[in-house]
């Protein structure tokens, strides 16, 4: 495991199980902190959660069943038993047995620069139990992930010329589908952008909500809302697109869902369109300006922690800042945005 400095950059090559140990091994301190978190997070029985866990799992497996050899990767390199690294990559679907409502991030797009950015919020608890996958697949392609430890990917880009950035959607029922987290990474590990959207686009039986940015190097991208029984593509075209955490396109979703819980989502899209709305470029200096846009109230793009509140994660607010510069291979990760505006550089 290589040291950048706060986030451990770990380098995975190999087989699935290879990878897995690799992972396991490096970020074992890491893994059973978030164990811990998400445990103490979902309020569940243990017996119902593993018992949810390796469910999900077998969806993960039907959907690549190296995925499921790579967690138990994981989870032997760990030392850990692997529904618990089963729980961590289902997290999401997990924490909506509970009806508890998640973070609220935001998602960017410049087509002119072929910049794509987000802002990750999240509980505070997390800001120390993130990791920055480098993965060598056996096609010879790479990707740059930054993700939680113990999961198989997240945000991230990939060799092949493209990325992906994802945001919390409000569910509009339970659902069973394939846990997201797995979907991130199975876009990630797609040969191309043209394979990577076709993918998308035969995907809606997912286990949660959620908003995915697909971008290439060539100003190309498309937004995806998944519900869970419908899939709605948007295009994010023009001088910018920016997405939160509410529907915004289709007549299949409705755009009122989670107003009552994700009340600052519409204020924080409002703040979207007029700051990028005022910009006379799109470097990655104006990227890294939108996402540590600190302006009054709900509106806020870089979230303090608020406290924790019933029925929401506990300390949420930004985490971390996200510039993928999918041109030049390059991702700029700031990892205490309310306080500094320092991105670091890491090359895919």
């Amino acid at each position: 495991m290589e040291q950048h400095r706060e986030v451990p950059f770990i380098r995975l090559t190999g087989s699935p199980r290879e990878r897995g140990l690799a992972h396991g091994k490096a970020a074992k301190e890491l893994i059973e902190k978030n164990i811990a978190f998400y445990k103490r997070l979902l309020k569940l029985d243990d017996a119902v959660l593993l018992e949810q866990a390796k469910k999900l799992a077998g969806v993960i497996g039907s959907f690549r069943p190296a995925f499921v050899e790579e967690m138990d990767g994981i989870a032997e390199g760990a030392g850990i038993e692997p529904a618990y690294i089963y729980m961590i990559n289902a997290r999401t679907e997990l924490l909506a047995l509970g009806d508890t409502v998640q973070s609220e991030c935001a998602t960017f797009y410049f087509p002119q620069t072929s910049l794509l950015f987000e802002n990750w919020d999240w509980s505070e608890p997390s800001k120390e139990l993130t990791v920055l996958l480098h993965i060598t697949l056996p096609n010879g392609n790479t990707i740059l992930t930054f993700t939680e430890a113990g999961m198989l990917g997240k945000v991230g880009m990939s060799s092949a010329g493209f990325g992906v950035a994802f945001n919390y959607l409000y569910p509009n029922g339970k659902l069973d589908g394939l846990p997201i987290h797995a979907l991130l990474r199975g876009l990630l590990e797609c040969s191309s952008y043209d394979e990577a959207l076709t993918l998308l686009k035969n995907t809606s039986l997912v286990g949660t909500s959620g908003n995915i940015l697909l971008a290439n190097n060539q100003g190309q991208a498309t937004d995806f809302e998944l519900s869970g029984t419908s899939t709605t593509p948007i295009s994010a075209s023009g001088n910018f697109f920016a997405h939160t955490n509410h529907y915004i396109g289709g007549t299949e979703n409705d755009p009122e869902a989670g107003k009552g819980f994700l009340h600052n989502s519409f204020e924080r899209y409002t703040r979207t369109q007029e700051v990028l709305g005022n910009l006379s470029s799109y470097t990655v200096a104006d990227a890294e300006q939108v996402l540590t846009e600190r302006g009054p109230g709900d509106g806020m793009l870089c979230r303090d922690f608020i406290p924790e509140e019933a029925g929401h994660t506990m300390g949420t607010g930004t985490i971390a800042s996200i510039v993928m510069d999918l041109p030049n291979k390059t991702m700029r990760l700031a990892l205490d945005p309310q306080h500094s505006k320092e991105f670091t550089p890491y090359q895919l």
